[in-house]
C-alpha cells in the first residue's frame, strides 16, 4: 500500500470514529435555566488525535526514506506535494480531534452553541 493511501485511510478513521463512537464525559450544572458550569472529555477523539499524531510521524519518516532512496540532488529528502498536504490535512485532523477531546475549548472560551462538534458549550431550551 502506498503513503498516499494510507495516510487518506488513517485520516479517515481519525475524522470518522470519534465522532460514530460515543464514550463522551459531561458534566454541567444549570443554576435558573442556564448552565453554569460545563466540562466534556472524549476518549475516542483523544485517542484518535494521538494515534493519528503518530501515524503521521511515521508516514512521514516513510515518505522521506522514500523519496530518498528514489530520487537524487537537491529535493532528494522531500516528500511528493500530494503526500505532503496529506499529512498536513492529517495532522489538522488529529490536532482537531486532540481539542475537542480533552475538552478544552468551552470551558476556556465559553462560546455557545447549538451544534459545534463539543467546540462550545450546549444551549439549553
Amino acid at each position: 500500500m502506498t503513503d498516499r493511501k494510507k495516510t487518506i485511510y488513517t485520516i479517515l478513521c481519525v475524522a470518522i470514529i470519534p465522532l460514530v463512537v460515543g464514550l463522551d464525559v459531561r458534566s454541567s450544572t444549570t443554576v435558573d435555566g442556564e448552565i453554569t458550569s460545563y466540562t466534556y472529555f472524549s476518549v475516542p477523539a483523544l485517542l484518535a488525535g494521538i494515534i493519528g499524531i503518530g501515524c503521521l510521524i511515521r508516514l512521514y519518516s516513510a515518505a522521506r526514506f522514500t523519496s530518498r532512496a528514489d530520487g537524487s540532488g537537491a529535493n532528494a529528502s522531500r516528500p511528493n506535494r500530494n503526500v505532503i498536504l496529506l499529512l498536513a490535512l492529517l495532522a489538522v485532523v488529529s490536532v482537531f480531534q486532540l481539542v475537542r477531546g480533552s475538552g478544552v475549548v468551552p470551558s476556556v472560551t465559553e462560546c455557545t452553541a447549538e451544534y459545534s462538534f463539543d467546540l462550545c458549550i450546549p444551549v439549553t431550551d
